[in-house]
């Protein structure tokens, strides 16, 4: 790792490169200065609660992708049409989205990541599900059963 210790006034900061600084943000779970949120622990057994971890991962990937458009919540809202609570809740792992609530947000960051030059194949984004295809961003297993039970 290259650094560089620069100091002024009478504090001491460190410059380091950009890819190292993102390595240590999302080895720490946090991405630039927003955190993510954590996923669910292990319990005796060794096993992860599924809806906890799904709802994690969702937040995380939201979050994440956001975080790469340079995008507010506030913004990332109004292009996605839904409040700012429900995508603040969404983030923060706290609430069941609807499908159509997280294609709205899926749509949005897809639409800022083309603007911006950034669209990469994701692999997994569209799967089927025998009706329809979903966009996946890491709740699509939970949807799928959600599907069956309506």
């Amino acid at each position: 790792m290259s650094a560089t210790t620069v100091i002024l006034g009478k504090k001491q900061f460190v410059i380091l490169p950009r890819a190292e600084f993102d390595r240590l943000c999302e080895k720490a779970g946090v991405k630039g200065d927003v955190e993510l949120p954590p996923l669910p622990q292990a319990d005796k057994d060794g096993t992860v609660p599924a809806v906890e971890y799904g709802l994690a991962s969702v937040a995380r990937e939201i979050v994440k992708r956001r975080w790469e458009c340079q995008l507010t919540q506030t913004e990332l809202s109004a292009r996605a049409g839904v409040r700012l609570e429900t995508l603040n809740r969404l983030e923060r792992g706290k609430v069941m989205p609807t499908p159509s609530t997280v294609d709205k947000v899926d749509s949005a960051l897809r639409q800022v990541e083309a603007e911006m030059g950034r669209q990469e194949k994701r692999a997994g984004r569209l799967i089927g599900s025998g009706r329809r295809k979903q966009k996946n961003i890491g709740l699509a297993n939970v949807r799928q059963g959600q599907d069956r039970n309506r």
